[in-house]
């Protein structure tokens, strides 16, 4: 048994090493087309088997949730045909990832070659069990992307029946220089459709957010206030005074209706966040709230003493916008409570709290493809993208809290 890592001057025919990289970065460029990162990874391992004409090969991949190596992609592709469905009983399955050859490459970060790999005390039995073979000759390499191990590349047993040997793994090392590349990328492709999803999505909230509070707000209040004024046309002839009365009524009807649609002017756009500050903004903008909606909003900021990033003041804005649009229409209480707070590691938490009917957080979470509003939703991803953490906690007729808390390193300016 022995291990080897890369050395230079292998002594081949220049021509065909060249011929080689040369299939091999064409197969490598042909896989960065790949959308699908299963997809991608299955098609690595195709390639790094048929680069070192090999008979099988796996590719793992490290999730650091479980800090457990899966098997993401497993591949025959030998003379003789594996056993019936070796490769489905081994696909998905894991192993810790500082145990079996894989985990001493992830651990290590360095390639091996193993020349006897039936007799390394690294190796794993279940695997070669699972995939019906017997190692003789391993190859293995570690996947670094953005400075971190995604994932171990190993390769099994040439068709020759020979051992791997330098080459190889020079070879394999291109290979997962061209694989890195082709797996960052394709996560950040899949990053930004993600984030343009997101996006769409909160813009139709908005929309739907927009009609119901027009048709409940505003909409209402002028329903009313026209049928105010054509009572008003009827009684001015013979009931002056009566008139006059409905008039003035009719005038605060109508500033209500006027207040209400300022609020949602500023809540698509809040001016004061834009020319003055986060404080400045929820100031004027709970002041209207319960001056205009009848309710009792609370505000204490005394522990924000930092100045925020823009891109911050706008999210926690929008946080504490949506949690208290969710209380005026489900909680049945006017009573809210707004509070900002940093403790001694710098981590800044928002918590907005009322005391009215509460929810099951489960049962909303459970059905939320089947609702009109994705405003939870919106709310945990907005914090998710400042680099913390929202929760939400509520129990029936004990009010509900939503706590927001974020290291202030992650948005001061």
């Amino acid at each position: 048994m022995s291990d080897f890592i890369p050395q230079t001057g292998i002594g081949l025919n220049n021509l065909h090493r060249l011929s080689i990289f040369k299939s091999l970065l064409t197969a490598a460029q042909k896989a960065t087309v790949e959308s699908d990162l299963d997809r991608l990874l299955i098609e690595i391992c195709h390639i790094a088997i048929k680069s070192l004409d090999a008979t099988a090969g796996s590719l793992l991949v490290w999730y650091p949730e479980t800090n457990r190596l899966f098997f993401k992609a497993v591949v025959q592709g030998g003379k003789m045909p594996p056993p019936q469905g070796s490769g489905e009983r081994v696909e998905g399955q894991s192993m810790p990832s500082d145990q079996g050859i894989a985990g001493w490459i992830f651990t290590h970060r360095k390639p091996l070659i193993i020349h006897e790999a039936r007799l390394d005390a690294r190796r794993s039995e279940a695997v070669d069990e699972c995939l019906g073979l017997s190692s003789a000759s391993m190859i293995a390499f570690p996947l670094i992307v953005e400075g971190e191990v995604f994932g171990v590349i190993e390769v099994l047993n040439k068709r020759s029946g020979e051992s791997f040997n330098e080459f190889d793994l020079e070879i394999l090392t291109a290979l997962a220089d061209q694989v890195s590349i082709a797996i960052d990328n394709l996560q950040m492709s899949l990053q930004l459709k993600r984030q343009r999803q997101q996006l769409i999505n909160i813009e139709q909230d908005i929309y739907k957010k927009l009609a119901r509070d027009l048709h409940d707000g505003p909409a209402q209040w002028l329903a009313d206030i026209s049928m105010n004024l054509e009572y008003v046309l009827r009684l001015i002839d013979f009931d002056p005074a009566q008139a006059r009365s409905e008039l003035e009524e009719t005038r605060h009807k109508l500033d209500r209706a006027i207040g209400q649609i300022r609020n949602m002017m500023f809540e698509l756009r809040p001016i004061f966040l834009e020319s003055h500050d986060l404080s400045t903004a929820l100031i004027h903008y709970i002041g209207n709230l319960n001056e205009t909606e009848n309710m009792n909003v609370r505000l204490e900021m005394g522990g924000l003493m930092a100045k925020l990033e823009p891109r911050a003041e706008r999210a926690i804005f929008e946080i504490i916008r949506e949690a208290i649009s969710n209380i005026r229409r489900h909680a049945a209480t006017p009573d809210v409570w707004v509070n900002f707070q940093a403790d001694e590691q710098d981590v800044l938490t928002v918590t907005i709290t009322d005391n009215g009917l509460g929810f099951s957080v489960a049962d909303v979470q459970q059905n939320y493809p089947m609702r009109g509003s994705l405003g939870m939703l919106n709310m945990i991803e907005r914090g998710e993208l400042l680099g913390g953490k929202l929760t939400i906690e509520s129990m029936s007729r004990q009010g509900t809290t939503v706590t927001l808390t974020v290291p202030l390193s992650n948005i001061v300016t």
